[in-house]
Parts: C-alpha cells; sequence; structure tokens
C-alpha cells in the first residue's frame, strides 16, 4: 500500500519515480506569482512521490511489503504494536492469533509456528478485538455526532461551548455496560471495560 499523503493527486508532472526532479514549465519565469506558488507545490508533491518510489524498487524490504500477497498478516503486529501504551493488548494478540491461524500461508519451509495461542486464549482474543471493535465504532459515531476531529478536537474556538455542552449531555446517556466503555472524552479517555 502506497502512503495517501506521498502521493501526487495532479497532472501538472509525470511521475517519473526517478530520483530526480522533472523540469518546470518553460514559461515558468512569466507566470504570476500565484500560478508559480501552485507549481512549485506539485512540482514538490510529483518530487517526494517521485524519491519515494525510487527508495522502493532499490530495498527490497519494500518490495516485499508492497507486493506479499500475505504482507498484511505479518505487516499488522508491528503496526498495532505502539497502540498497546493507550489501547491495551488486545489488538497485538488478536493479530498474533491471526498470523498463528494463517502460519501454512505464510511458512512453506515447515518451520513450526512459534506462537502457541490455545483454543480458550484465541477465543477469547476474537472476542476482545470484537468488542474493542465494537466500542471503537461507537467512539467514532460519537465523534461524527459532535463533528470532532480525530484526536477529539474541535476545529473552531466558537463552536467550543456548543460542543462541550452537547458532549456534556452526551455523556449522562452515556452506558459504560452497552457502550463496552467509559465515555472517551473525559480523563482517563478510552479503555476497553473487561
Amino acid at each position: 500500500m502506497f502512503p495517501r499523503a506521498l502521493v501526487y493527486p495532479g497532472e501538472r508532472f509525470k511521475v517519473d519515480y526517478k530520483p530526480i526532479l522533472p523540469p518546470l514549465p518553460e514559461d515558468f519565469k512569466e507566470l504570476s506569482v500565484e500560478e508559480q506558488a501552485i507549481i512549485k507545490e506539485h512540482h514538490w508533491e510529483v518530487a517526494v512521490q517521485s524519491y519515494h518510489m525510487a527508495g522502493i524498487r532499490q530495498d527490497p524490504r519494500h518490495v516485499t511489503r508492497r507486493f506479499h500477497p500475505y504482507a498484511p498478516l505479518f505487516i499488522e503486529p508491528i503496526l498495532v504494536a505502539p497502540d498497546t501504551w493507550e489501547d491495551g493488548i488486545h489488538t497485538l494478540k488478536c493479530s498474533l492469533v491471526v498470523i498463528q491461524l494463517n502460519w501454512d500461508l505464510l511458512n512453506n519451509r515447515g518451520v513450526p509456528c512459534p506462537l502457541r495461542f490455545s483454543p480458550e486464549e484465541i477465543t477469547l482474543a476474537l472476542e476482545d478485538a470484537r468488542r474493542w471493535q465494537s466500542y471503537d465504532d461507537r467512539v467514532e459515531s460519537l465523534f461524527r455526532e459532535l463533528e470532532l476531529g480525530p484526536d477529539g478536537t474541535v476545529d473552531r474556538v466558537e463552536k467550543f461551548e456548543l460542543v462541550k455542552k452537547k458532549s456534556d449531555g452526551l455523556r449522562a446517556k452515556w452506558d459504560v455496560g452497552a457502550a463496552g466503555g467509559p465515555y472517551p472524552l473525559q480523563d482517563g479517555g478510552r479503555s476497553l471495560v473487561v
């Protein structure tokens, strides 16, 4: 998967996938300051994508990450490991369970799987992941209803008091048991009720 932040969406320049900058238009110096600024921005975006792709092609580890059919299975634990500090270990454990369950797809050399989750542990890990996803869906729904940013921010200072008042009303109705966790916009934040 290519990082969206590095994708050049424009048509002004051709992405060459070589570590070189594409040439600026011949009439660049005759353009208005505003047009030059737009072209420079596009020029930078296409350069970033080209350099990134050139790096991917030169490092086989990136090629594996991008094109291996089962990359999501073995990349997932790496991606979720940092989240364990805030969200708990259940997501990491679930991704490791998925690796154990799919070990034959990932390993064609007959090496035994180093993970040894019992059937009971697998059931509990998958149930925890389902509960966390349900709680996470409720939190995302709340954020949408309050029109918050992904980190719980309000986009305009003028809206803060209105959003806070609405949040206080929603917090009073929040059912911890049904939601699967505490109201997320308070001290203690998000955590799964076990």
